[in-house]
């Protein structure tokens, strides 16, 4: 996942470990956050973007490209990270977590704490790029993993 940080928006682009395009994100002067994930196709894999709960807290969902809700996110509260809990299906089951300054980030599982993905930023001059590894064998979809990578670079870099 590769980020322009000279562009106006935080947009994504994701290539393979040989440096393939795989797609990338087009973000949208919303407020709050949307983004949505096409393939190199141009086809829409996921739509990222959150609705108001109450007051300001927000909830980021992360829909497939018919619309269907895959999995929502919310922020819970930490000093020295980051906690969100992701919920697929309406069960919390996982945690996405980052570091304090968003260089790493990793999904774990809410019982047993295994960790099933993580992502490493690493920053340069004019992007920055982020590492992406699931772990084999996980029941947690990828089109999930990519919405809450998008959101982990998106609130550490930005929110």
């Amino acid at each position: 996942m590769v980020w322009d940080k000279l562009s106006m928006f935080t947009n994504f682009q994701f290539q393979d470990p040989y440096g393939r395009p795989l797609g990338g994100t087009q973000g949208e002067l919303a407020f709050p956050v949307k983004y949505t994930l096409f393939d190199e196709t141009g086809q829409i894999v996921l739509v990222v973007d959150a609705q108001r709960v109450r007051g300001l807290l927000y909830e980021f969902l992360i829909h497939d490209g018919s619309g269907t809700v895959l999995a929502a996110l919310r922020q819970e509260s930490s000093v020295m990270s980051r906690k969100y809990g992701l919920s697929v299906g309406g069960q919390e089951n996982w945690r996405l977590t980052t570091d304090a300054m968003g260089y790493h980030y990793q999904v774990e599982e809410v019982v047993g704490g295994r960790i099933l993905v993580t992502g490493d930023r690493k920053p340069a001059v004019r992007t920055s790029t982020t590492e992406i590894t699931i772990v084999d064998g996980q029941p947690l979809d990828h089109r999930v993993v990519l919405g809450a990578m998008i959101l982990a670079a998106y609130l550490t870099t930005r929110g």
